[in-house]
């Protein structure tokens, strides 16, 4: 009995043993298999299909879970016509049809290291938007009041105030012997700013990356002894009288010249060289011979706008950063020595001379890092270590404030026609919201004049990925109506009283965009008029040919004329935008195809350390390969980096010093039908760092055009071919090729298409 009830017993524990032992394998794959459910990836946009009417935006989201790392996104659309996608993924709609939005995601899950991808889609339906003319409101009119301003006119630019016998002198530092000049030093005291503003200034532009660029080095700029080595330092050409009188024939009225003092001074005393000072003058005077109205600022000016709230280490060993009082006292002393020094140059001028403060620098520039050297560029060997400012947002509101009464002051103690003189105050970083915050404060003129000889000055390139250095967007309604709400934040200041100028507007490439320029234009200056404003659009040669004196487009021409009422030459054949531009031949080049010249090296486009592989520039007029020979033996460049496989080609490649634009010179004798392809530095690589390709055929090497744009990701892992179209000539050998971001291109090759 007792054996059996054992067994019994036995019999069950094992029974018992068996079930636990079941039941904790099961509760074991169950945990297991919770997480594996656990840990897979999901990897989808929020949306699969989206509809949206033409002009309207939307912004695709990635969902993801147990995703540790997204590495890149690559955005792409099946149909540019219908629906465009940024980098970002918002989707543009263009015109009515249907398209794809694909994204194809790098990622790293949780709990791996290996990278993979994953391509995502959204299906995008874009319908007719109603017809503009039911979709603006009617704008009522209103009855005129005693104080009401009168509507803004961008068509009296015929204005010869100023204009008085022609006579010939001598400009002290000038760069010639004799000026003819006509300004007869008329000051009209009662004409107000706002007056300028509403009748006689009209439209206006920029003479950009003229006298405000700069050398690389504190050494090459000690060394320049002509400040025509700063004028064309960027790719300028000579400023000339017939370029001016080009530029006024299409109506525009103002000429905005910014100006980089610190280029010819004396580093210690401040004292500007009489030949910068002379060479403006001579600008000056090009603009007031045609009655048009001249800007003059401080432009950037090798960036020393940081001193005003320059730090410095606590001590030795501690590093924090406290006031540097003695830097912040140069700063006020600089500005001030040069202020009185240009008051003093043009103060018996007419009141077609306007002065302007500084340009973008007062707002949060004036905490940049700045070196040893006093500049926020590492322009000499000893600047290894720039300290950045420590003024806060109210403090650098505050300073601003007093940098503008400061400018105020100088001009009015300088006497002359300083005194009644109109001053144009730059805005906090010339942002519009910045400048309408409540914490910025327009400056206390004078009693006799009040507010009435005071403009304020802000800068506007909106939509950015439309207007912007590089820009390849599109302009759409959504976009004016962005634009105009923009803008209309200043009516704070036209309230007040005060004149208003777009300093800096436009758009900077206007070759390579998707959408309508003079359509911008006409918005820009629209709302611009409703507010009294004068915009001044920002130019560098992407518009006129200055050598030539000849505007490039005939769209554009027949705007500013129509605008403006002038009748300035439209018989250039050449039109605006991307879709308009002679499209550029995009070859996809086969892996084993092997280029028949190439440079090899380190070219950081906009690097500011001048280094094309281990070479320093040494030259004022950049690098260039000396190509005479087959071997292409090199002056500055190894020749090591340039590797040419036909017998006898001379191509050469020349960089210019800051980096901005390399410059090729194919030997079109050896080639029936040349491409040009890039390599990148990894991590460069994208289309953040790439942007777009900037081609153009020009005279010289050095001298910069932009005339036409390919998006990076229509480049990628291709080449450009060399079409007739492109514009080479024997006039016009060389290409002048930069890219709208900051790359480091590693190669550059050069390959035969042709049979």
């Amino acid at each position: 009995m007792k054996s059996r009830r054992a067994r019994k017993i036995l019999a069950m524990l094992l029974a018992f043993a068996m079930v636990v032992t079941g039941a904790s394998a099961s509760m074991v794959a169950g945990q297991v298999a919770d997480a594996a459910k656990k840990a897979k990836v999901t990897l989808k946009l929020k949306k699969k299909s989206v509809t949206l009417k033409k002009g309207k935006k939307t912004t695709l989201k990635i969902t993801k879970k147990n995703v540790k790392k997204i590495k890149s996104q690559k955005w792409t659309t099946s149909n540019k016509k219908v629906a465009t996608v940024s980098k970002k993924g918002k989707v543009t709609a263009k015109k009515a049809g249907n398209a794809t939005i694909k994204v194809k995601v790098k990622y790293i899950a949780k709990g791996s290291k290996k990278t993979k991808s994953k391509t995502l889609s959204c299906k995008v339906k874009v319908s007719a938007s109603q017809p503009a003319a039911t979709t603006k409101p009617t704008v009522k009119p209103t009855t005129p009041t005693a104080t009401a301003r009168p509507a803004a006119s961008y068509k009296n630019y015929d204005d010869k105030s100023n204009i008085g016998p022609e006579r010939e002198v001598t400009i002290k530092g000038g760069t010639s012997s004799k000026l003819t000049i006509k300004d007869n030093g008329t000051m009209r005291k009662e004409l107000s700013a706002t007056d300028l503003a509403d009748w006689y200034m009209g439209l206006g532009i920029n003479l950009g990356n003229t006298m405000e660029a700069q050398l690389p080095s504190l050494a090459q700029k000690a060394a320049a002894t002509e400040a025509a080595q700063f004028e064309t330092a960027w790719g300028a050409a000579i400023t000339t009288q017939k370029y001016i009188d080009c530029v006024h024939s299409y109506g525009i009225n103002t000429l905005r010249i910014p100006v980089a003092w610190s280029n010819m001074i004396n580093e210690e005393t401040y004292e500007i060289n009489d030949k910068y000072l002379g060479r403006v003058e001579e600008i000056v005077n090009y603009a007031l011979n045609n009655g048009m109205y001249a800007i003059i600022n401080i432009h950037w000016d090798n960036q020393w706008w940081g001193q005003f709230g320059a730090a410095k280490r606590a001590s030795e060993t501690d590093m924090t950063r406290v006031a540097d009082e003695e830097k912040r006292a140069k700063a006020w002393a600089r500005f001030e020595s040069y202020w009185k020094q240009i008051s003093e140059r043009f103060k018996d001028y007419s009141d077609h001379l306007i002065f302007e403060g500084a340009n973008e620098e007062l707002g949060g520039r004036l905490n940049d890092p700045i070196y040893a050297s006093g500049y926020s560029n590492p322009l000499d060997e000893s600047d290894t270590d720039a300290i950045r400012g420590i003024l806060k947002k109210d403090e650098l509101y505050d300073t601003v404030n007093k940098i503008n009464q400061k400018f105020v002051d100088v001009v009015r103690a300088s006497g002359g026609n300083n005194k009644y003189r109109h001053l144009l105050i730059p805005g906090y970083d010339t942002n519009i919201a910045n400048t309408a915050d409540a914490r910025y404060k327009m400056p206390t003129d004078i009693a006799e004049n009040g507010k009435s000889k005071l403009f304020v000055s802000v800068h506007c390139y909106s939509p950015w990925d439309f207007c912007g250095d590089g820009g390849t967007g599109g302009y759409t309604e959504a976009d004016h109506t962005a634009l105009a709400k923009e803008l209309g934040m200043m009516k704070r200041f036209v309230d007040e009283g005060y004149a208003t100028i777009l300093g800096e507007c436009g758009i900077c490439n206007p070759s390579g965009v998707d959408g309508d320029v003079c359509q911008w234009f006409r918005d820009c200056f629209s709302e611009a008029r409703k507010l009294h404003m004068v915009p001044v659009m920002w130019e560098t040669g992407q518009y006129f040919n200055r050598s030539e004196a000849k505007l490039k487009f005939k769209d554009v021409a027949e705007t500013w004329n129509d605008i403006t009422g002038a009748k300035g030459d439209t018989s250039m054949t050449r039109l605006t935008g991307k879709k308009n531009a002679p499209p550029l031949e995009i070859s996809e080049i086969a892996k084993e195809e092997k280029p028949a010249w190439s440079w090899t090296g380190k070219w950081y486009k906009n690097g500011g350390d001048s280094i094309v592989g281990d070479d320093r520039y040494t030259e004022g007029g950049g690098t260039k390969v000396e190509s005479t020979d087959p071997d292409h033996a090199s002056k500055f460049v190894p020749s090591s980096q340039v590797t040419p496989t036909i017998d006898g080609d001379s191509t050469e490649i020349s960089f210019n010093e800051w980096g901005y634009q390399t410059f090729l010179k194919i030997d079109l004798s050896k080639y029936k039908k040349p491409a040009i392809a890039f390599e990148f530095l990894d991590g460069t690589a994208n289309e953040e760092n790439v942007g777009s390709l900037q081609i153009g055929a020009t005279e010289e090497a050095g001298k910069y055009v932009n005339d036409f744009a390919v998006d990076y990701w229509d480049l990628n892992g291709k080449a450009v071919t060399i079409s007739d179209n492109i514009g080479l000539s024997d006039e016009k050998p060389w290409l002048s090729i930069t890219f709208s971001g900051k790359p480091t291109v590693t190669a550059i090759h050069v390959y035969e298409l042709g049979e």
